[in-house]
């Protein structure tokens, strides 16, 4: 797969992820983040790996950009700014 597919897969599953969110409705974004978090170290199957992606999580800024996320990911930002800037758009 290349880097490019790979950043629109990430962008695909940010969108579904933040619709996901918005569906879930205020209030239960934790409780619907808490079951994908559960569901997705489950698919990982992996215990350590999982609890190596919790340290990453917790030790991101709020407000991390998803260039920026990209490239902790070890990718090349596909379209830099357009991507983090229409997610922004997005989750305002």
């Amino acid at each position: 797969m290349s880097a490019s597919s790979e950043i629109l897969d990430l962008e695909h599953v940010w969108e579904k992820l933040a619709n996901a969110i918005d569906t879930a409705g205020p209030g239960k974004e934790v409780l619907f983040l808490s079951k994908f978090a559960i569901l997705a170290s489950k698919e990982l199957n992996d215990r350590q790996q999982a609890e190596r992606l919790v340290e990453i999580a917790s030790v991101l800024r709020p407000r991390i950009s998803t260039t920026s996320l990209i490239l902790i990911c070890g990718l090349t930002p596909l379209a830099g700014p357009a991507i983090s800037g229409r997610m922004r758009a997005r989750r305002r």
